[in-house]
């Protein structure tokens, strides 16, 4: 069942995961995400697959994180 789209903005992952999932075409990994800053929600999905993958620097941006994840920006 197909739900939408998540999007993330994240700080620079320590690991090569998550660019390992947006390269590899159609492989479903399960997880979650919690919010934090409001009343520590969860979303968990299964059999998500990476559809889009983008990185952009910007030297010293503390408030947004220096490593945007998600669909390409137009």
């Amino acid at each position: 069942m197909r739900h939408g789209l998540l999007h993330f903005t994240l700080d620079v992952p320590t690991d090569d995961q998550l660019l390992d999932w947006a390269h590899t075409v159609h492989k479903p990994l399960s997880g979650h995400v919690t919010f934090f800053e409001t009343d520590r929600k969860t979303v968990s999905f299964a059999a998500g697959q990476c559809v889009s993958y983008q990185e952009s620097f910007v030297a010293g941006d503390v408030i947004a994180g220096a490593c945007f994840a998600g669909p390409a920006r137009g």
